[in-house]
């Protein structure tokens, strides 16, 4: 990763829960990262809750589908190493940044 998509990493307080339980040692990790934490609110809650239909036959997981609305909403690419989700984010008006 360069230092201008560092720059502009929007990252859900939701998916904190889900990396604090894989990896205890994240928060140290990514303490010293330019990453702009954005709260999980009843429009983003909206907006994933919408593209369920589009992401279900994918297999993509509510935090997928909250990682996809945000990129939408912020207009910005959803980075992913899923390779799964670039069909499903056409389909959902999503930019999708393929990391690996």
């Amino acid at each position: 990763m360069n230092d201008a998509f560092l720059m502009g990493m929007l990252h859900r307080l939701a998916n904190r829960n889900e990396q604090l339980q894989a990896l205890p040692d994240i928060e140290a990790m990514l303490q010293p990262l330019p990453i702009r934490l954005v709260p999980v609110d009843a429009a983003l809650s909206y907006e994933a809750g919408m593209l369920r239909p589009l992401t279900l036959p994918g297999g993509l997981s509510l935090g997928d589908r909250y990682c996809l609305a945000l990129a939408k909403r912020e207009g910005v690419p959803a980075s992913t190493a899923e390779r799964r989700w670039p069909a499903v984010a056409t389909a959902a008006d999503v930019t999708v940044d393929l990391i690996r």
